[in-house]
C-alpha cells in the first residue's frame, strides 16, 4: 500500500509538471514533434510547393523584428493589367502551398498575390506562433520589404486571411493603415476564449480557469501577451472596409466569434457574409458561386472608393 501511495503521488507530482511546463506548448509550439507525429499518423495532406504550380511566381525572404527569416511567395495577376494586390495568410498550422485555389482565384481577377508562411509555419523560421501579436508586425516588416526592396507600388492593397490567418489580418488592419482593405474569414474574437472551446470540442470537456491557466503559460514561454491576441479589441480600432465571411455550421471557431467582431469593427463600409451550411474548413466549396460573387461586390466596391480617393 506504501509503494502504491508513492506511485500515485510520483504520477501526480509528474502530471502537475507536464500540465505546467509541455502542455502548454501545444497551443503554440507549432513544430512540435508529438503534434507532427499526430498529423503525420492521420496522413495530413501535403499540398504541391507553389513555385512548381505558378512558375511565374518568384519566393522571396525577409526579416521580422526579432531577426527571424521569412517567406513570401509571389504571384502576378493573370490579367494584363493590374487592379491591385492582395496579402494571403493561411491559419493554423498551415501554410502558403494551403492557398493555391486562392491564388488561382484572385489572380483571375486581375490581382497580385504575397502569399505568406507566418513564423513558425512552413519553411518560414520560428518555434512559436503568437496569434497575430507578433505577426501583425511581421506584416508590416513585409510591406516594408515590398516597397523598400522590391520597390512595389502597393496601390490598393488589402489582405485576405482564414482562421489564425483572419486573427492576425484584423491586428494588422488595426495598426497599419497602407493595408486597404481586408476579406476575413472565420477567425475568433479572443484566443483565450478559443482555447477554452477546443478543449470542449476535442476534449470534451471545458474549464475556463483551467484553459486560461495554460494560455498564460504558453504566452509565457512563447513570450507574448495572450491579453494582446484579442480581435476584438483591434476591430475597434479598424476603419477600412472589410468583409467578413463565416461558416453557419463552424465547430471550431462558432460563428459567433465573427459576429462579435463584426459588430466591433469602427468601419462605417462593412458587411458580413453568412455561408449557411459550411464548416471551418469547407466555406468556398460550400458557399461557391455565392461567396465568389460577394467578394467580387466588395472588391469592386473598394476599387472605385479608392479611385474616388485619388
Amino acid at each position: 500500500m506504501k509503494i502504491k501511495g508513492k506511485n500515485i503521488g510520483l504520477i501526480f507530482i509528474l502530471g502537475l509538471l507536464f500540465m505546467h511546463f509541455y502542455a502548454p506548448r501545444f497551443i503554440t509550439e507549432i513544430q512540435n514533434p508529438i503534434i507532427k507525429t499526430i498529423r503525420n499518423l492521420k496522413g495530413v495532406k501535403q499540398n504541391t510547393e507553389l513555385t512548381a504550380v505558378f512558375p511565374e511566381g518568384k519566393l522571396w525572404t525577409y526579416k521580422s523584428e526579432d531577426h527571424l527569416k521569412l517567406n513570401v511567395f509571389y504571384n502576378p495577376t493573370a490579367l494584363d493589367s493590374v487592379k491591385g494586390h492582395i496579402i494571403l495568410v493561411h491559419g493554423i498550422r498551415g501554410d502558403m502551398n494551403f492557398l493555391e485555389p486562392n491564388i488561382r482565384y484572385f489572380s483571375s481577377l486581375g490581382y497580385t498575390t504575397y502569399t505568406v508562411d507566418l513564423r513558425a509555419h512552413g519553411k518560414s523560421a520560428g518555434q512559436y506562433c503568437t496569434f497575430g501579436v507578433k505577426e501583425k508586425q511581421d506584416l508590416s516588416n513585409l510591406i516594408d520589404y515590398l516597397v523598400e526592396v522590391e520597390h512595389l507600388d502597393l496601390e490598393n492593397l488589402g489582405i485576405w486571411a482564414q482562421s489564425l490567418g483572419g486573427a492576425v489580418a484584423l491586428q494588422s488592419l488595426a495598426v497599419d493603415k497602407r493595408i486597404q482593405w481586408g476579406i476575413v474569414e472565420s477567425t475568433f474574437s479572443e484566443f483565450n476564449t478559443v482555447v477554452n472551446d477546443y478543449f470542449q470540442l476535442y476534449l470534451g470537456f471545458s474549464n475556463v480557469n483551467f484553459s486560461n491557466y495554460l494560455v498564460k503559460r504558453a504566452g509565457s514561454i512563447s513570450s507574448f501577451n495572450p491579453d494582446e491576441a484579442k480581435p476584438i479589441k483591434a476591430c475597434r480600432k479598424i476603419t477600412q472596409p472589410v468583409l467578413m465571411i463565416h461558416g453557419t455550421e463552424d465547430d471550431r471557431i462558432n460563428i459567433s466569434n465573427g459576429k462579435r467582431n463584426f459588430q466591433s469593427l469602427a468601419s462605417k463600409n462593412k458587411s458580413f457574409f453568412e455561408v449557411k451550411g459550411a464548416n471551418h474548413v469547407n466555406v468556398w466549396q460550400v458557399g461557391n458561386a455565392h461567396l465568389k460573387n460577394e467578394i467580387n461586390v466588395f472588391l469592386k466596391m473598394v476599387g472605385e472608393e479608392i479611385t474616388e480617393k485619388q
